[in-house]
């Protein structure tokens, strides 16, 4: 039996807070699923909208993530960042820059 793409997003979704949660952020999920962030993560000041993608094919490079502050991406058992900024690049660990959006 395989999972649903939707059920596969969500477990992705809930992977990615519980990380943030270990980071020190507090971790809200959107109720829509059309809403514009997957994620919103706070820690003082900062509010970060979170784009989360699965990554089947381990293709990092061309995944987008719109008009969101930082990209999390879960392949094959692992969590990388892409931020919109170098100030949100540099609060996380391993984390670079993701490609702007299509115009």
């Amino acid at each position: 039996m395989s999972i649903s793409k939707g059920t596969l997003g969500a477990l992705n979704e809930l992977r990615i807070a519980v990380n943030l949660l270990s980071l020190g952020r507090q971790v809200f999920r959107s109720l829509s699923p059309n809403g514009p962030a997957d994620l919103i993560a706070v820690k003082g000041r900062t509010i970060l909208k979170v784009q989360v993608k699965s990554s089947l094919n381990g293709q990092y490079t061309n995944l987008r993530q719109g008009n969101n502050d930082l990209l999390a991406i879960v392949s094959a058992g692992e969590i990388r960042y892409r931020a919109k900024t170098r100030k949100v690049a540099r609060m996380f660990p391993s984390c670079g820059i993701a490609r702007p959006p299509k115009k």
